[in-house]
């Protein structure tokens, strides 16, 4: 059985709100982000049980290809919520080249069972980069528009959160591992907080939709 912390709580409860809130007519990048988040789970169930059934197997590849569709799926959303056109053009177009370079960087240069740490650090970079581009082009927008209340927001928020705390602990994971116990437990357990927020956003997130729903119900 997979063991119950506190962040895949945190993504249990993101994934049931996710599921409960979001309708069709929403935007695609946002409904398809309890999808994304099941896709999680489903990752580390099955890490879990691997472990459980064969104890000391790496799972290693599985996160690494798993980072790929990651990075594809995060690249995806600011190519939908970047307000500026010309930016989701250029986004669209070269968006393809991280997933990419984390599919070569696993099977031909630093290998199937180590942390691919290079193109994960990189896709930290990259995340942050978009996450600001993000953040600029929305703030410098001429429209007014509660940011409290936009679900992409919140969603940027945590990504920027969750790659700016992690990119400095993923990126040694491979030296990590052979410090002391209690220090690798530690971090493990600063990770685990980390991927709780990370959650917890998505879930205000989906809340911002009920509030722009009767928002847009009362001005009708």
């Amino acid at each position: 059985m997979i063991p119950i912390t506190i962040d895949l709580i945190v993504l249990f409860v993101s994934i049931l709100t996710g599921f409960a809130v979001l309708r069709k007519k929403d935007p695609q990048h946002i409904v398809l982000f309890p999808y994304f988040l099941l896709l999680v789970l489903l990752v580390e169930y099955t890490s879990a049980t691997i472990q459980k059934r064969h104890p000391g197997q790496s799972t290693v590849l599985l996160f690494n290809l798993f980072a790929a569709v990651e990075f594809a799926f995060f690249i995806y959303f600011f190519s939908r919520a970047i307000p500026n056109e010309k930016t989701k053009k250029i986004i669209r177009k070269t968006g393809y080249i991280l997933p990419a370079a984390c599919l070569i960087n696993t099977f031909f240069i630093q290998g199937l069972y180590v942390f691919n740490t290079y193109t994960f650090m990189a896709g930290c970079l990259s995340m942050v980069i978009l996450s600001s581009i993000y953040y600029y082009q929305s703030f410098n927008q001429a429209t007014e528009i509660n940011r409290l209340r936009e679900p992409s927001f919140w969603i940027t928020t945590g990504i920027i959160f969750f790659f700016v705390c992690t990119v400095s602990v993923m990126g040694a994971v491979n030296y990590i591992s052979l410090l002391p116990a209690v220090v690798r437990e530690n971090l493990h357990q600063i990770l685990l907080l980390v991927n709780a927020i990370f959650y917890l956003t998505f879930i205000i997130a989906f809340l911002c939709q009920i509030n722009i729903r009767k928002l847009s119900s009362s001005s009708s």
